[in-house]
């Protein structure tokens, strides 16, 4: 005779009961689910040198942008256009930290600012987000994952697959 299993969340025949609670109407949601049609606009700071706000025509730009900050402490911010102002959007930023990139992504709503810094597995989840804090090893990302991060995110899919991403929330 065969044990059965019995999950009340799990009908006979292994679906999900309708009444589980979707992940929705959360921070995470802001997170998980950002709206992919909005516009954005970019500034890198070179050797200590910031450039003026610009529009970022296409995802494709990206690359290029990321290239650009090629030495240690260059960054890249990546915003809704005039977040500066309005105060609700998301923005992205990404720093040469010398042996690969720092990259965090956020979502502000007034002056509550969610942010989580994006690194490789389950482990950059618990390696944290402090502020002022240098990323953790499993949050040094490379080149290719970087821009695979930034592509995910801009087209409002979240970050990829086989990311970890750790919360800190401002405000």
């Amino acid at each position: 005779m065969l044990e059965t299993l019995s999950d009340p969340m799990i009908t006979e025949d292994a679906s999900p009961r309708l009444s589980a609670m979707p992940v929705e109407g959360t921070a995470l949601d802001l997170f998980l689910r950002p709206s992919p049609d909005e516009a954005f606009e970019w500034s890198v700071s070179l050797n200590g040198h910031c450039t003026d706000w610009r529009d970022l025509k296409s995802r494709d730009q990206v690359v290029g942008l990321v290239q650009l900050i090629s030495a240690d402490g260059d960054w890249l911010i990546i915003q809704s256009k005039n977040l500066d102002y309005l105060h609700v959007g998301r923005y992205a930023q990404v720093m040469n930290v010398g042996r690969g990139y720092h990259v965090e992504v956020a979502h502000q709503d007034g002056s509550v600012v969610h942010n989580w810094r994006i690194g490789l597995g389950i482990q950059a989840d618990d390696d944290g987000n402090a502020p002022y804090g240098g990323p953790a090893p499993s949050q040094r990302l490379t080149f290719v994952a970087v821009t695979e991060v930034l592509d995910s995110w801009l087209r409002g899919h979240g970050i990829p697959l086989g990311y970890g991403a750790a919360l800190h929330v401002y405000g």
